[in-house]
């Protein structure tokens, strides 16, 4: 790549470039990462082919696609994962907001009342993705969260300040920081990943970011546990727990749900992959 190429010359090359180096879909990454140096979207960029770079911008353009080579996520170099109707700003050592996950959104929603005062306990808020978006859509809502990063509460509050009168955020390990309150809801996007499968994944993932956030022990159960053994001490009759849960462990999560005995109508709901995707439970 080469000052003075025009911005089609450019996507050409760093699309092949990107390919080279194991990226999917380099194309479509080679055009966000132009689209987010330039400024512009990318109709805007298919419309001007012949525009050329400036030197800042040719700067920019190498330092972003040689990071990406790299194997770094997209999200990262654009800083931010578009989720539901908002824009999720992350960074390296936080975890990026899945499609999954507003599965697990979706169903929340639909279970809140429309306008009485409703409460919400998040476990493990990550970027914020699931307690803003819920907020964005329900106004009433008040929601408290908690998480053992400092670094994904710092990111998780810069999402949430459009709804800080609504937000809470509190350092601690699950349920810690709420010991005595009760909640209408509790909501996780649990760590669930298998030990022994950590180092399968692509590098996007295990050498960039979080492995707290992805790694639920051996059987990747351990949170499920933790939550079921516990989640009868902060949750109402008739509240719901909803959990977001892996490719393959849905009858595992429901053997936990019905030892736990305070849970009744448990459903799953599937993604668009027909995998069941998202537990409910409503406790008696």
């Amino acid at each position: 790549m080469q000052e003075g190429w025009s911005i089609a010359k450019i996507a050409e090359w760093c699309t092949n470039y990107l390919a080279k180096n194991g990226v999917e879909d380099a194309r479509v990454n080679a055009e966000y990462i132009i689209s987010h140096i330039l400024g512009k979207t990318r109709l805007e960029i298919y419309l001007d082919p012949k525009r050329t770079l400036t030197k800042g911008e040719y700067e920019r353009l190498r330092s972003a696609i040689a990071r990406r080579a790299k194997r770094e996520p997209l999200q990262y170099i654009l800083g931010t994962q578009p989720f539901r109707n908002i824009d999720v700003k992350v960074r390296q050592g936080v975890y990026i907001p899945r499609p999954e996950t507003e599965i697990l959104v979706d169903e929340a929603i639909k279970l809140i009342p429309p306008h009485s005062k409703y409460t919400i306990l998040e476990l493990g808020i990550g970027s914020g993705a699931i307690s803003t978006a819920i907020a964005s859509e329900r106004e009433h809502v008040l929601i408290t969260a908690t998480d053992i990063s400092e670094l994904a509460i710092q990111v998780a509050m810069e999402n949430a300040r459009p709804f800080r009168e609504r937000i809470s955020i509190l350092k601690g390990d699950l349920f810690e920081p709420v010991h005595g309150r009760m909640f209408d809801m509790v909501i996780s996007n649990p760590p669930y990943i298998k030990e022994g499968d950590w180092e399968t994944l692509q590098p996007e993932i295990k050498d960039y970011e979080p492995r707290e956030a992805f790694v639920g022990g051996a059987d990747g159960l351990d949170f499920y546990r933790r939550i079921f053994n516990n989640v009868g001490e902060f949750l109402v009759k008739g509240g719901h727990l909803l959990l977001e849960v892996g490719d393959d462990a849905a009858a595992q999560v429901n053997l936990l749900a019905t030892a736990s005995d305070i849970f009744e109508n448990v459903i799953f709901k599937k993604d668009l992959n027909n995998i069941p995707r998202v537990f409910i439970g409503r406790r008696r």
